[in-house]
């Protein structure tokens, strides 16, 4: 994820379910950027982020799978993110999310890459 190359503006979509939690924050804001020049104007990303701030962990064992990394910020900080990238934030919502180990908080934002004025009076 943090090295594909796609096209510049040529998504109408893209979505990231549960996968930038794993991406080492420090990388998270270029991925942003990256993803933001993916799509067209007024394209949408929709994705899932941590809502705690958690420089880096691993569990050693998570859900019998094996070792997983995690890393992230608090959720102001994620929408603060989006915003930098230049994304439109149309809903940020923290959900409670039930695992085998205890609740888990997930922020899922709905955003858009804004479309330009002048291609709104076209």
């Amino acid at each position: 994820m943090r090295y594909v190359d796609l096209p510049v503006g040529d998504f109408d979509a893209v979505v990231a379910f549960y996968s930038i939690i794993h991406v080492p924050r420090s990388d998270q804001p270029a991925l942003l950027s990256r993803i933001y020049a993916w799509l067209r104007p007024g394209g949408y990303f929709v994705a899932s982020f941590s809502s705690e701030d958690l420089a880096a962990g691993v569990d050693e064992d998570w859900l019998g799978a094996g070792p997983m990394y995690w890393s992230g910020y608090d959720a102001a900080t994620n929408i603060r993110m989006l915003i930098d990238a230049g994304f439109e934030v149309i809903r940020a919502e923290v959900v409670p999310q039930i695992e085998p180990d205890g609740e888990v908080r997930f922020l899922w934002c709905t955003t858009r890459r804004p479309v330009p004025q002048a291609d709104l009076l076209r």
